[in-house]
């Protein structure tokens, strides 16, 4: 599988959709935020959960199905919950 392959799979879930931009992150179809912090934050999915690691995270919109978070992103991990 090339990198393009596990890029687009590790973003774009068939339960949700992660979006990455400059400064923040787009996540479609979340269902909790389960931490928040000035440098993590981790979201529950589906059937996963996102872990971000940064510093001055910010949620920018937070909608029932629609999450901003605003900060600078160092790392991102997805793990089965």
């Amino acid at each position: 599988m090339n990198i393009y392959q596990n890029i687009k799979n590790f973003l774009y879930d068939e339960n949700a959709l992660i979006t990455l931009f400059n400064d923040y992150i787009y996540i479609y179809n979340y269902q909790e935020v389960l931490t928040l912090t000035n440098a993590e934050v981790i979201i529950k999915l589906d059937k996963k959960l996102l872990h971000l690691s940064g510093n001055d995270f910010k949620i920018k919109s937070m909608l029932p199905k629609e999450l901003q978070i605003f900060g600078t992103i160092r790392k991102i991990e997805i793990t089965y919950a």
